[in-house]
C-alpha cells in the first residue's frame, strides 16, 4: 500500500524514527516487493531518507535487507551523494562497502550535466570522503556541465 504521494508504511516509519516498526517491515518475507520503492514527490527510497535523515542503525538495517543502494531519487541523487554532501563518513563508508558505485552522476544521467559524488566531497572539503571515494574507486577525471574535474 501506497499514499497518493507514493510513501509507503516504511517510508514513514523511517522518516518518524519508528525503529521497531522498520525492523519489522523489513524482516517481511516479501520486503523486496516495496524495499526500494520511491515516493512520487522527491523519488526517495527509504534508505535516501534514512540517510537525509542521519538515521544510521537504520541505513544499516535497510542495507542488511538488500535495499538498492544506488537508487537515484527524482534529481539524480544516490544514498551515497547524499551521505558525502552531509558529511556522513560512516554511511560514506558503509554505502561504498554495500556496493554504492561512487560515479553515479546527480541529474540528466550524464555526469556532463552534474556532480558526482567526488565533486560534491571537493567542493565541500570533505577530504575524508573524498580519500573514502577515490580508495573505492571514483574516477578523478569526471567532469561536471562545465568541464570541471573534481
Amino acid at each position: 500500500l501506497r499514499t497518493d504521494d507514493g510513501w509507503t508504511a516504511l517510508h514513514w516509519a523511517v522518516e518518524k524514527f519508528h525503529k521497531e516498526v522498520a525492523s519489522f517491515l523489513l524482516a517481511l518475507p516479501d520486503k523486496e516487493s516495496f524495499i526500494s520503492y520511491k515516493t512520487n514527490s522527491e523519488g526517495c527510497t527509504a534508505l535516501h531518507i534514512a540517510v537525509k535523515h542521519l538515521r544510521i542503525s537504520m541505513v544499516e538495517a535497510i542495507l542488511k535487507a538488500k535495499a538498492d543502494v544506488n537508487a537515484q531519487d527524482s534529481r539524480g541523487r544516490t544514498p551515497l551523494y547524499l551521505a558525502v554532501w552531509s558529511v556522513q563518513e560512516d554511511v560514506v563508508k558503509m554505502l561504498l562497502s554495500s556496493g554504492a558505485d561512487p560515479n553515479i552522476p546527480s541529474i540528466y544521467g550524464t555526469t556532463l550535466h552534474c556532480w558526482s559524488a567526488l565533486h560534491i566531497a571537493a567542493q565541500e572539503g570533505n577530504l575524508s570522503a573524498l580519500k573514502t571515494l577515490l580508495r573505492y574507486g571514483a574516477e578523478v577525471d569526471l567532469k561536471d556541465k562545465h568541464g570541471m574535474t573534481a
